[in-house]
């Protein structure tokens, strides 16, 4: 596979058959870069909570398992609100964009090198077929919390 640069993805965009490339919605034609597409943070979060046990257990047969879903808060912002990622704290989240990928291409979701400075990490691929709001792990890596805004993109 190789990268799809900006007339292909054009192209694709503008397909209607099995090999389109779907992105809904896509507000403006400079979310498209040269090998990028600029997709936005959704408004639904799982948020990673403290436990007061020594660790977690990944083993079902244990007593004190609990599952992975009970570690994380659910929440929701409103557009224009703020969403907070303090330092060491994990978050899972989706895209504003719904997507849908063609059979024939895959998609690596990266942070932007400015939010790399700030600590913010998040690295995700997305199999080929894929259709929804591509899911990401966001990670604060820094020492600072880190306040999301919409408006910033």
């Amino acid at each position: 596979m190789e990268l799809l640069h900006k007339g292909e993805i054009d192209r694709r965009l503008a397909l209607n058959d099995e090999y389109a490339l779907r992105i809904d919605p896509l507000l403006d034609a400079g979310q498209v870069g040269e090998v990028t597409i600029d997709l936005r943070l959704g408004t639904d979060f799982l948020v990673s909570i403290y436990t007061r046990r020594a660790y977690v257990s990944l083993n079902k047969a244990e007593p004190t398992y609990r599952g992975i879903g009970s570690f994380f808060q659910a929440t929701r912002r409103e557009m224009g609100d703020r969403f907070v990622l303090y330092p060491h704290q994990m978050a899972l989240a989706t895209t504003l964009e719904y997507v849908s990928l063609p059979p024939d291409v895959f998609a690596d979701v990266l942070t932007r090198s400015s939010y790399n400075r700030l600590g913010i990490h998040l690295a995700s691929m997305v199999q080929p077929g894929f259709r929804g709001c591509f899911p990401i792990e966001l990670f604060n890596h820094g020492n600072n919390p880190v306040d999301w805004s919409w408006a910033a993109g």
